[in-house]
């Protein structure tokens, strides 16, 4: 094979490669502007339909007392979805209006109520506190999330 067949073949090389780069960069940005994040497109190739933006919330430094808080709740079906409940993992987080329906392809608020009360006994000024929401969608009837806050 010739130097001018190599030069040809190399061409073509670079240029398929350049052509599979900007497929992929294309893909991505599609899956991020349909799904709002590459992760919502995770979540969708996962079978998931519904989840929560942002799964951990950071809501900073919190004095003692309550306060509300909200995550956004985004359902990726075709079908109306239901919220039929949730529990935080301490007493510290009360999820506030629930049950709830959210529309096909509709995103609402969910508002969190955290209490923040006497963390002497503790060793910790950070708390970190889980909840899971129960859901009637199939392949999304638990969704996991968290509130992370500091003293």
């Amino acid at each position: 094979m010739g130097t001018r067949s190599k030069l040809i073949n190399s061409g073509n090389l670079v240029r398929s490669f350049a052509v599979a780069i900007l497929s992929l960069l294309l893909s991505l940005i599609i899956v991020t502007a349909y799904f709002g994040s590459l992760r919502g497109g995770m979540l969708w190739m996962e079978g998931k339909r519904l989840w929560l933006t942002p799964e951990e919330l950071d809501v900073g430094a919190l004095e003692y007392g309550e306060h509300e808080a909200k995550v956004m709740i985004t359902n990726f079906s075709d079908q109306p979805a239901h919220i039929l409940g949730g529990r935080g993992a301490c007493k510290c987080l009360s999820l506030m209006n629930l049950p709830m329906e959210l529309q096909a392809g509709a995103t609402a608020p969910l508002r969190i109520l955290i209490s923040v009360t006497d963390l002497s006994k503790s060793n910790s000024t950070d708390g970190v506190q889980r909840y899971v929401l129960f859901t009637d969608v199939i392949g999304s009837e638990r969704i996991d999330g968290a509130v992370r806050w500091r003293q």
